[in-house]
């Protein structure tokens, strides 16, 4: 036997091990109903309207955008990438913040009841605001000064397999005692 031989062999045998090893190790590769990885990666460009805006409650936070974090239907890990509207935003919520040391921001996910939830939260809701707060805490804004909660909404906007800002916000004041740098 030739070296060549022996090298065409060597191809011809990992090719075969690795087609066998991904049918057999590969779990939800051959699964038809699995997304593919550009429905689960990219966010396009859409214009509608997200049901809940990034939009802070409060008199003394003025930004706002018709921009927020989306969410894939039944998924708690929000899509990539943000529009800069929203970036920018959330750089005006992290130094509002660090301004003001007594309040915290809730941040309340919504989920439908038709959504499945495979996360190891109770909801989907509290899935998407834990998955947002991680976010914010990754980008400096202290974890005690926000309060992940959720609530039930059968009307939010769909664009086609995503739903359009499922998360709102809220500042609100705490006693001086709960929160200290």
């Amino acid at each position: 036997m030739t070296s060549k031989t022996t090298y065409l062999l060597g191809i011809l045998a990992t090719i075969v091990i690795g087609t066998f090893l991904f049918k057999n190790l590969c779990v939800g590769c051959m699964n038809s109903d699995a997304k593919s990885p550009t429905d689960i990666q990219m966010a396009k460009p859409n214009q509608l309207s997200a049901s809940y805006p990034f939009a802070v409650r409060d008199s003394d936070f003025p930004f706002q955008v018709n921009h927020n974090f989306n969410f894939i239907v039944s998924s708690p890990s929000f899509l990539m990438p943000m529009s800069m509207g929203l970036k920018t935003n959330i750089e005006h919520l992290k130094s509002h913040l660090a301004d003001h040391p007594n309040q915290t921001v809730r941040l309340t996910g919504y989920y439908t009841s038709e959504e499945e939830n495979t996360s190891s939260f109770a909801n989907l809701g509290i899935a998407r605001a834990h998955s947002v707060k991680n976010h914010l805490v990754l980008l400096g804004v202290r974890s005690d000064q926000i309060i992940p909660t959720a609530s039930l909404d059968e009307n939010l906007v769909q664009d086609r397999t995503t739903y359009l800002g499922a998360i709102s916000y809220e500042l609100t004041e705490t006693k001086d005692t709960e929160h200290q740098p």
